[in-house]
């Protein structure tokens, strides 16, 4: 057998000083770096993006709601003249249950056990049951008693003073029937799945809440704040509602008004009193 040198040709490179093989073929250490840093980049980028895309649907999802839970709020006070008390997560007898029910509580009086506690989903016949925000959520809802407790008409006030503030403290409603909140991603400020009973109806996840607009939003005063942290509300306006119960021709918002008119004669002025049923068309307050 003869034996030839090798040809340069033939002659095995030098190992490569990155990676220690030899041959010119493979990535290096330094480009899979790379590349691996880039491909984190994109897949971060295309995972945030998605996030802002999947909490943009859920506002979406849950501002579509609250239109719906407006429109069913007015279909009710049309219907029955007056707003649904809240679902506090009680039976008749005053116990509490094991969850809310999304039915009105009212005492045997026939007035709500609080004006704040979980909207009451199933008199408003809202679906599916239970009816929750995209984030699962229970909605909350404070309803003015006068508005809850007592036939509404075209003259009826409110009695808590519900109000609704932007976050430099402007008032953007007063006076208003009902309040709605979906608190969000975040949970602040939501309703728990676990009704107490008479010492307190209803449970919130409220602390630590680091949002001075979340946290007013989680508390039982008649405040509330818009543009809080990422909660949403939906505030019912007095004139809104009279206007949709007068457009309606809502027997709770027809008056009896007594006219009175004089016809002179030639020795007395006689008088007469006329009762004719109207439509009250004084402006909503």
């Amino acid at each position: 057998m003869i034996h030839r040198p090798h040809s340069e040709k033939d002659r095995p490179m030098d190992p490569d000083p990155a990676t220690g093989k030899r041959g010119g073929h493979g990535f290096s250490l330094v480009e899979i770096s790379i590349v691996l840093v880039i491909l984190g980049v994109v897949l971060g980028s295309a995972t945030l993006t998605m996030t802002h895309m999947r909490e943009k649907q859920q506002r979406e999802k849950s501002n579509f709601s609250l239109v719906a839970i407006e429109e069913a709020l007015i279909s009710h006070a049309i219907i029955n003249g007056r707003l649904p008390c809240p679902d506090v997560g009680v039976d008749a007898s005053d116990n509490p249950q094991a969850d809310y029910d999304g039915f009105e509580d009212r005492d045997g009086g026939g007035s709500c056990r609080s004006p704040y506690g979980v909207l009451p989903w199933s008199d408003l016949g809202l679906t599916p049951s239970p009816y929750k925000d995209p984030w699962t959520h229970y909605f909350s809802y404070h309803a003015d008693p006068n508005f809850t407790n007592a036939t509404v008409n075209c003259s009826t006030t409110d009695n808590l003073n519900l109000t609704v503030q932007d976050p430099s403290g402007a008032v953007m409603g007063s006076g208003l029937p009902a309040i709605v909140v979906s608190h969000g991603h975040n949970q602040d400020g939501r309703i728990t799945p676990a009704p107490q009973g008479p010492t307190g109806y209803i449970q919130r996840d409220n602390l630590g809440i680091a949002d001075s607009g979340e946290n007013e939003n989680a508390d039982d005063d008649a405040t509330f704040v818009t543009v809080a942290g990422d909660d949403i509300l939906l505030y019912l306006t007095p004139m809104k509602l009279k206007s949709r119960m007068l457009a309606a021709q809502s027997q709770y918002c027809l008056t009896t008004t007594t006219i009175t008119t004089s016809v002179p004669t030639t020795t007395s002025v006689a008088t007469t009193t006329t009762s004719v049923a109207t439509t009250t068309t004084s402006v909503p307050t």
